[in-house]
């Protein structure tokens, strides 16, 4: 099928059932799948767009999602350059390895509303990554620049979930920083004379 079938049978879906989705493509035999519906167009929500069908759900944060995946590249890049400037050598992409030995994550996460002007940042530690400290970046409302970090060692037992709140008990605040260049500085070598 072509581009202008495959919206055509679209339109002719939401016609039929009032709305669409995945779902109610897969169950037509007749038509494509949601899958390659979805590869064609460069997700389902494209489609729908092109059809002039907007979704009951809002999808907004799969734009947010794909944003942060971004972002979250460009932290480790800028991480990476400034470690090279203090003579620090990166082994890993996804765990950032330090000299062969000390072991972070870096997780962004996302500012969620919760209403009456108050918001909320769910983060999943990946456990699995094994690594020494778990860096946090808190997204700001916009979800577009950092707003500050949390630097948590894998010695505390954090939940696997965590939920940070704008206003956090003074013993989590411990772990929050402004920015990142005071770990950063910790990694720097130095040389001691042995006596």
């Amino acid at each position: 099928m072509s581009n202008d079938d495959i919206l055509l049978y679209l339109k002719r879906k939401l016609q039929e059932n009032g709305k669409i989705s995945g779902f109610i493509i897969d169950q037509d035999d007749s038509g494509p799948s949601s899958s390659v519906v979805a590869n064609r167009f460069g997700g389902l929500i494209n489609a729908y767009k092109l059809i002039g069908y907007t979704p009951e759900i809002d999808y907004s944060f799969l734009t947010i999602n794909k944003m942060l995946r971004l972002k979250n590249e460009e932290l480790i890049k800028e991480i990476e350059r400034k470690l090279i400037e203090i003579d620090v050598s990166v082994n890993d992409k996804k765990l950032v390895k330090v000299n062969k030995s000390l072991t972070f994550s870096i997780v962004v996460s996302r500012c969620r509303s919760k209403g009456n002007d108050k918001y909320q940042w769910l983060v999943r530690l990946e456990r699995s990554l094994n690594t020494d400290f778990n860096i946090v970046v808190r997204m700001n409302s916009l979800n577009t620049k950092p707003v500050d970090y949390f630097i948590l060692p894998s010695l505390e037992n954090f939940e696997k979930e965590l939920k940070i709140k704008e206003q956090n008990t003074m013993l989590f605040e411990l772990y929050r920083f402004e920015n990142i260049d005071f770990f950063l500085n910790m990694l720097k070598p130095t040389f001691m004379e042995a006596s």
